[in-house]
């Protein structure tokens, strides 16, 4: 049934106590329909009669608008979009009425930032521009250099090109709107503007409409099939091989992160922000605030730090030295450049690394088939090697935004409206990544030499299972040679963001890094500013003065050079560790990143430590966290007992360990380095975690 003679083709009325049952139910509930309060003067219908066995065929098709929605009324106010659709593939005479509710409560999302469609690698109008852009790029970058400005060079030059394949991406993208989808677009104007005629007869009304609708369905049965022949090609070609398609299709499908409300931790005692600019700036606030939290005094700490790099003995050697001090080669950059993972996050320029990549294939595909110059597509790579050339003897340009970056807070635990408990995530841009991932090969080899075998963090042949498996053994040992003592498992506080950056100058010094290679790293923090995205909305840019990005490919390696002076301070300290046999130097500690192990003889002093971490961490401006410190008492069975249960080292000092720290009593497993540890541990951590609980 239908309330109004206008939902009927022919116009007709429904039977009046049919009609008033139904409004009668309507008031009482407070409903109201929908899709006609939002159009009120528009003719449309959700059934249509088929064309086929009709007696009178000078009848019109019956059409009507029975499949309806209602609402309540105070509900009304938080939905839009009251549609019905003819567009869709399914074989029914009804159409699909559809409406969109939104949440009061849910905060303002966003459109982030614009990022360049994938598809596009693909067109070739789009990448024919793109050449013809990069072409000129390259020849202004050549004659820049020649002629360097502050207000012309090769940086500069880069970000006007990002800027005009921007553009040119978006302008294109809205003209390769599919044909397909802006056929059925227009169709379904035209249905709408032959059922609002008045001025036609309802039997040729309706015979219009019914082919209009016979073609829409036509159309997107036409679109939907192929777009199932594309993935169902796709997942030919790709599935059940190493790869992110067969991947992705095995994970589960999660939504977006919608941060729903903050604590301001300018005010903790407020109230929950849930607006979306607010809680972007709060964050900003946050993140912006936290680099100068705790900062130590440089004129203060001058004589510490000096004294935490003394321990340092490991230098970069002549040759290394030479290496480092030259610019950057175009098969460095080629090489890393090639290197970058696909499918990654573009940064703030919207430009995705495949497009870099893709430039740099075609150029060395065409020179390997003998391409005449002229001929040659643009080589993006030497136009890298001009600008990354031009940094490490100029600097960053500050009008380039080059070491721009957006901060993504990803999830961790405990409270979601602390934004403490968000791990800081910068995604920079790809050129870039590109840059630093290069300084980073270039590093690798040195860093291998200068950094102690301790340390096992993102070190070529390195790897953190021969950490853990010394942590096992360790304990297993101790045990059999009655070898009393501690394994402290030390955690530091957001470590990447707090090593200031004079500390890691100085430490680059104290390695002997050359002075133009040190100077290129730390230009890329001096001109570095982050911008925070949360739920598509962003924040003011706030510069970095603390910490290294998480999201930089080299900020893994400046962290571990920075921590060594830790690690140098340990196994130089009057610690005694423990000495398994002469042919090896004591165990006194290993590292993966800012994960630290420290082993303890049963002679060693808790004190001594806790003195050797308080230095450095004054020098650096890293913070251990105390609440998060685990020790693992080993040797004898009695030793161990005894200090579960007193809670004290029976040395010369007698020392007590803090109630704050965790002590693992036998059996009980503690996380190091992803893998359960513990006395006695193996067997019942698997029986823990196969029993039924």
């Amino acid at each position: 049934m239908v309330e109004d003679s206008v939902d009927r083709l022919p116009t007709r009325s429904d039977r009046d106590g049919q009609i008033n049952a139904l409004q009668e139910l309507k008031r009482s509930a407070q409903l109201i329909d929908g899709w006609r309060n939002e159009n009120p003067n528009q003719v449309a219908y959700t059934w249509s009669q088929k064309n086929v066995n009709r007696e009178h065929l000078n009848a019109p098709l019956s059409k009507s608008r029975i499949d309806r929605i209602y609402i309540n009324e105070n509900l009304l106010r938080t939905t839009n979009e009251w549609e019905i659709r003819t567009d869709h593939p399914i074989d029914t005479d009804h159409e699909l009425v559809s409406v969109k509710y939104y949440d009061l409560q849910t905060p303002y999302l966003g459109k982030g930032r614009w990022e360049l469609p994938n598809y596009l690698l693909d067109h070739k109008h789009f990448m024919e521009e793109v050449h013809k852009l990069c072409s000129t790029a390259v020849g202004k970058a050549e004659t820049s250099t020649l002629n360097r400005q502050p207000f012309n060079n090769p940086q500069l030059v880069l970000t006007d090109l990002k800027r005009e394949i921007l553009a040119t991406a978006k302008r294109v993208n809205r003209e390769n709107t599919p044909k397909i989808r802006a056929k059925i677009d227009c169709l379904r104007n035209k249905l709408n503007d032959t059922l609002n005629e008045t001025t036609t007869d309802d039997l040729t009304k309706s015979i219009e409409a019914a082919k209009l609708e016979e073609e829409i369905k036509t159309t997107e049965t036409q679109r939907h099939n192929q777009l199932r022949l594309s993935i169902h090609t796709k997942y030919f070609l790709e599935n059940e091989t190493i790869g992110k398609v067969w991947i992705q299709a095995n994970k589960e499908k999660k939504p977006r992160d919608t941060l729903w409300g903050l604590k301001d931790p300018q005010n903790p005692e407020g109230p929950l922000a849930t607006t979306t600019r607010e809680m972007t700036r709060i964050a900003a606030t946050y993140h912006e605030n936290i680099q100068s939290k705790d900062l130590p005094n440089l004129e203060e700490n001058e004589q510490v730090i000096t004294e935490v790099l003394a321990n340092i003995n490991r230098k970069t050697d002549a040759k290394d030295k030479q290496n480092l001090s030259k610019p950057l080669e175009y098969e460095e950059v080629y090489e890393a450049l090639i290197s970058m993972p696909n499918g990654k996050a573009s940064g703030l320029d919207g430009i995705p690394t495949e497009l870099w990549k893709n430039l740099a294939s075609e150029y060395q595909k065409a020179v390997a088939a003998g391409t005449k110059p002229e001929d040659l597509p643009p080589d993006l790579v030497r136009l890298l090697l001009l600008v990354y050339n031009d940094i490490e003897k100029h600097g960053i340009n500050p009008d380039s935004n080059f070491a721009e970056g957006w901060m993504c807070p990803i999830y961790k635990k405990k409270d979601k409206t602390d934004i403490a408990n968000y791990r800081p995530i910068t995604v920079l841009n790809a050129d870039y990544k590109t840059f630093t991932k290069a300084l980073t090969i270039k590093l690798a080899p040195t860093a291998l030499k200068i950094i102690h075998p301790d340390q096992a963090g993102f070190l070529k042949g390195r790897r953190i299972d021969d950490h853990t498996e010394l942590i096992k053994l360790m304990i297993r040992w101790c045990e059999a040679e009655d070898e009393n003592g501690l394994l402290v498992f030390l955690d530091q506080e957001k470590a990447y963001d707090k090593i200031t950056h004079e500390f890691l100058n100085r430490s680059l010094q104290a390695f002997e890094i050359p002075d133009s290679f040190r100077n290129t790293i730390m230009g890329l923090y001096k001109n570095a500013f982050t911008t925070v995205i949360i739920n598509g909305v962003k924040s003011e840019a706030f510069k970095i003065t603390r910490g290294v990005r998480q999201g930089d490919p080299l900020s893994c390696l400046l962290f571990n050079l920075a921590i060594e002076s830790l690690a140098s301070m340990l196994r130089n300290s009057n610690l005694e560790g423990f000495k398994v046999n002469k042919e090896i130097d004591r165990i006194i500690t290993t590292l993966f990143a800012d994960d630290t192990t420290v082993y303890l003889s049963k002679n060693d002093s808790l004190n001594e430590l806790e003195s050797i971490l308080k230095k450095w961490c004054s020098a650096s401006g890293a913070k251990f966290n105390v609440d998060k410190t685990e020790i693992i008492p080993v040797g004898h069975p009695d030793y161990r007992a005894n200090i579960v249960r007193d809670r004290t080292i029976p040395n010369s000092q007698n020392e007590r360990i803090p109630d704050r720290i965790h002590i693992a009593k036998d059996r009980e497993p503690i996380r190091a380095l992803g893998a359960f540890v513990g006395n006695k541990v193996d067997n019942a951590h698997k029986a823990a975690v196969t029993s039924p609980s």
